[in-house]
């Protein structure tokens, strides 16, 4: 994990607590829709030619990218602006129960600010500039949180939060570009022809083609239970989700991604020996089991009372969700370093099949929220099938190295009975 990302991380854990008190649920479940949008729409419009830009030899061709991904962005996000603009009342109301969107206009710059990010981290990183790309990312989590500190003690909305995360993204771009890149960048653009952005699409059609659906998919997955919770329930509902899930994934973004470009890095050098590679997969699962078991235990008993006392009372809901999510998440943070094998040993082929899969059984929530309209019923349906996607993922990396499944099954077995257990106790 990069510095910027730690200090983010602690950023979070030293916010969080003060702007559970100021923000309510509901204004949580909005912001989580404007980040399903914004991530969703600026994928959509970027095709995936922003996993590109450390591939161009030549600056020119950066820039002939570059220029491409800022032009699709902006005619994509004005076009669905004008869509939303006709329409907002109807498919915020009937998507996710909103009736009062007062910050969908923010979309525009922020997916602008998105986009730009991108391209400037891709330029610091092939300069080997990550110090920069470090401190923009602790400045924009700085600057958006004491934002929606300062902002919230005058008026708690939405409005305020979603404003505030824009504003630490602007702030944050010029120490992210620097004045001499954007002079060179945006120099640079004012020379390229059109037919030099269309050959940009000629040169690197496999990604619109090969990588956009895959990564769409994977994030469509991911992003399901809001759209179902948005569908079914209030904004408060996918608000005190939305909570629970960002603070899961504080262990994830410490330890899992800081994990996986290392064990990529080795991976590769050991693909040709199946043997060392299959070991160092073994190190990797027990370590991250044995790190990650006792975080498990402690959420699935005092989740729900340790987010009424560090939080405040409006999030008991939360923590009791965390105690129901924590198991999948505890999969989860074993397998995302893992999940990088099927690229080592040129498996693409089956990790898209592997996503397709994950989104259908993830799907199957919008089929359960119909016949139940339970939310601790739906989430605890949810915490099943993601817990399961997870153990697949986990023990078919396991047979990707050539491993014996059997113990590595037992071990899984004995610990989903333990925790099954648990929870059977607590809920009852």
């Amino acid at each position: 994990m990069s510095a910027g990302a730690g200090l983010g991380v602690v950023l979070q854990i030293v916010f969080t607590p003060v702007l559970s008190r100021i923000y309510s649920p509901e204004v949580y479940g909005h912001f989580a829709v404007y980040n399903l949008l914004l991530d969703h729409f600026v994928m959509f419009v970027g095709l995936a030619l922003t996993d590109a830009l450390l591939v161009p030899k030549k600056m020119q061709d950066f820039y002939a990218l570059a220029k491409t991904i800022i032009y699709s962005t902006l005619i994509g996000l004005v076009l669905f602006i004008a869509v939303l603009a006709l329409f907002k009342d109807r498919i915020f109301g009937q998507f996710f129960n909103i009736t009062n969107v007062s910050w969908y206009l923010f979309l525009i710059p922020g997916g602008i600010l998105y986009a730009l990010h991108q391209i400037f981290s891709a330029w610091n990183i092939r300069f080997k500039k990550f110090s920069k790309n470090a401190r923009a990312i602790f400045l924009s989590n700085f600057i958006s949180r004491l934002f929606a500190l300062v902002f919230g003690l005058f008026n708690p909305s939405a409005l305020a939060f979603v404003g505030s995360a824009v504003s630490g993204q602007l702030f944050s771009l010029p120490f992210l570009a620097g004045s001499k890149m954007l002079k060179v960048i945006f120099g640079n653009f004012k020379r390229l022809s059109l037919k030099s952005l269309g050959q940009v699409l000629v040169d690197y059609k496999q990604y619109p083609l090969y990588i956009f659906p895959g990564n769409f998919m994977n994030r469509f997955s991911h992003s399901i239970p809001i759209w179902v919770l948005g569908l079914y329930f209030s904004p408060s509902k996918i608000g005190v989700y939305f909570f629970a899930v960002n603070l899961l994934n504080l262990p994830l973004n410490v330890i899992g991604n800081a994990l996986r470009p290392v064990f990529l890095q080795k991976a590769f050098e050991l693909r040709n020996n199946r043997k060392r590679l299959q070991q160092m997969t073994k190190e990797v699962f027990y370590r991250l089991f044995f790190i990650g078991i006792p975080f498990l235990l402690i959420l699935i008993i005092f989740g729900d009372l340790l987010f009424q006392v560090i939080f405040g009372d409006d999030w008991i809901e939360s923590g009791l969700i965390a105690s129901i999510l924590a198991t999948g998440f505890f999969f989860q943070l074993i397998s995302s370093p893992l999940s990088g094998l099927r690229r080592v040993l040129n498996k693409e082929r089956e990790e898209f099949i592997l996503q397709i899969f994950f989104v259908v059984i993830r799907s199957t929530m919008f089929i359960y929220a119909f016949f139940d309209s339970n939310f601790i019923h739906l989430v605890i349906f949810y915490g099943i099938i993601n817990t399961l996607i997870y153990i697949v993922n986990t023990v078919d990396n396991f047979r990707l190295v050539g491993a014996s499944l059997l113990k590595i099954s037992l071990i899984i077995l004995i610990t989903i009975v333990f925790i099954s257990s648990i929870l059977a106790f607590k809920f009852q």
